[in-house]
């Protein structure tokens, strides 16, 4: 996982683009200083609904692990009842989904 954080401080510190899908999603947070790790509650496989600034989403999910803290510049922009940190969108050209 280091080149591929190293790659995303690069693309931040070019100010380019950038949208990470479910790992993409938590290496990310992790990469950029938020927090990522396993579930407590295990493996979440199947459609789940997610609360996009109240526009409800069903969107498919398979994963164990999760975003679990932000920093001040990430900013959540989904939820569900399950997982708090759902999407992000950063202060940098960046934003992430935890779903598929």
């Amino acid at each position: 996982m280091a080149p591929l954080s190293n790659l995303l401080l690069e693309t931040k510190q070019a100010n380019k683009l950038m949208y990470g899908i479910c790992l993409g999603h938590q290496i990310m947070a992790d990469t950029f200083g938020d927090k990522a790790e396993k579930s407590q509650i295990g493996n979440v496989v199947g459609a789940r609904q997610f609360d996009f600034r109240a526009k409800l989403t069903d969107v498919y999910v398979r994963q164990r692990d999760q975003v679990t803290s932000v920093l001040p510049e990430a900013h959540i922009t989904a939820t569900t009842g399950y997982c708090a940190v759902g999407a992000l969108s950063y202060d940098f050209p960046a934003a992430s989904v935890q779903f598929q």
